[in-house]
């Protein structure tokens, strides 16, 4: 693409296997000439990307979008705005075929394309941008940073960079009003999602907490991180200006999924305070109280940027800020694969179905990049250490011990049962 790609989304359109893959993103339409725009393309069952069409959104970079199970809805951050297109899976005839080569390269003298969509209802207007606030002399107003879309579409949780999170709902002729709004968090929202029910919101921040929350309203839970024991005895505290900082974790996403027949499933991507990226599952009951953390476990050391889960729920993959992708078995948090798949961070991570042979696909963007990773069922194998492996480690661990054990009892070098030799003493002086 000619423009950053700042978010994607992914839902299956019908039974033949295919999906809509929407990309967002923005270069500063007004000053620069590269366009502010929703890249639309369809996934076809062989994993094949097929471009539908471009849509501008004008002087507005998509900085977040979530598109809904049915793939009929998408709710985007434009700006400082919150929108929600209808009919998305079902966008209107280009007058000319597209190509990729018009959304790879910027060209001012061709007209923009036809837009694909009809106007979008207003959900959320963010402030005017103030250019004399500064933060300091002049406070900035809090602006939207994240947002989540309910599965029946009728919900918008919106977070505010201030650690706010409000919950939009749909009224009558396609209006949308506040239902509640709280502040729980110290820092700025990075993600929400819903639980596949709808039922509960869980929103990640920097200030190391990650809180469930009604979605009708209420107070919120927290879930507890790991104790991280072991790699806080290791690791040295990070210092930030000569002082060291607490051992703590901030969450950078959270995805929600379908878990036992009391709940839901929560996974989440952590980076320690020294730089080393986790990842957990926890057990949600229904209402969100009393989340507990099942398993966790560490993924690179590296840290992490992005987090998927495939539709099925079998596979959790997670990009780092060296742009590495790891996809994990989502029952174990085993790693099944590791693969170097961009040389910068990876800012968008989404996994798709598993197809007839049992495999899937990763599509991870950087920057302005997006690739298509296949991940065949050969190569989501649980690793197990062998038998001859097992004897190999069990022998090496005994002649260590048998080492040590020799040096020891041997008092150090000298001979054992021996009496150590006598020294003389020095003669008197004259």
């Amino acid at each position: 693409s000619s423009f950053s790609l700042f978010d994607a989304a992914l839902a299956r359109r019908g039974a033949d296997g295919e999906s809509l893959l929407v990309f967002g993103g923005g270069g500063g339409a007004s000053k620069t000439g590269v366009p502010n725009a929703l890249v639309v393309t369809r996934l076809d069952a062989s994993w094949q990307m097929q471009l539908v069409g471009e849509h501008r959104t004008g002087l507005a970079p998509v900085q977040s979008l979530a598109l809904s199970p049915t793939a009929d809805r998408l709710a985007c951050l434009q700006g400082p705005d919150v929108l929600l297109y209808s009919g998305v899976d079902a966008p209107a005839p280009p007058a000319e075929p597209p190509t990729w080569e018009s959304v790879a390269t910027v060209d001012k003298k061709r007209p923009p394309p036809p837009p694909l969509y009809a106007s979008p209802a207003m959900v959320l207007r963010g402030p005017d941008p103030d250019p004399e606030a500064d933060g300091i002399r002049k406070p900035r107003l809090p602006e939207v940073y994240s947002l989540a879309l309910s599965p029946d579409g009728t919900r918008i949780a919106v977070g505010i960079d201030d650690g706010s999170l409000v919950m939009m709902e749909a009224a009558a002729q396609g209006e949308w009003r506040q239902r509640w709004k709280e502040k729980r968090h110290a820092r700025d929202l990075k993600s929400l999602a819903f639980s596949p029910d709808g039922a509960v919101v869980a929103s990640a921040a920097d200030d190391a907490l990650c809180l469930l929350w009604p979605a009708e309203g209420g107070e919120p839970s927290e879930v507890a991180q790991p104790a991280f024991r072991w790699h806080n005895f290791v690791t040295p505290a990070p210092k930030r200006r000569g002082k060291p900082l607490p051992k703590t974790a901030a969450w950078r996403c959270v995805l929600m999924a379908e878990g036992s027949s009391s709940g839901a499933s929560l996974f989440g991507a952590l980076n320690h305070a020294a730089g080393v990226g986790h990842v957990l599952r926890a057990a949600v009951p229904r209402g969100g109280s009393g989340a507990r953390v099942e398993r966790w476990a560490k993924v690179t050391p590296n840290r992490l940027t992005a987090l998927a889960l495939s539709a099925d729920g079998a596979l959790l993959a997670a990009g780092t800020n060296e742009g590495e992708l790891h996809v994990l078995q989502a029952s174990s948090l085993a790693r099944l694969v590791r693969l170097q798949e961009h040389p910068m961070y990876v800012a968008v991570l989404v996994l798709t179905e598993r197809d007839a042979a049992g495999g899937y696909a990763a599509i991870s963007c950087s920057t302005n990049e997006v690739k298509v990773t296949r991940l065949p069922k050969e190569k989501l194998v649980p690793p197990t250490l062998s038998a001859d492996r097992l004897l190999l480690l069990l022998a090496l661990l005994a002649a260590l011990v048998a080492a040590a054990f020799a040096h020891f009892a041997g008092g150090g070098g000298e001979a054992p049962g021996e009496p150590p030799a006598a020294v003389e003493a020095p003669p008197a002086a004259p």
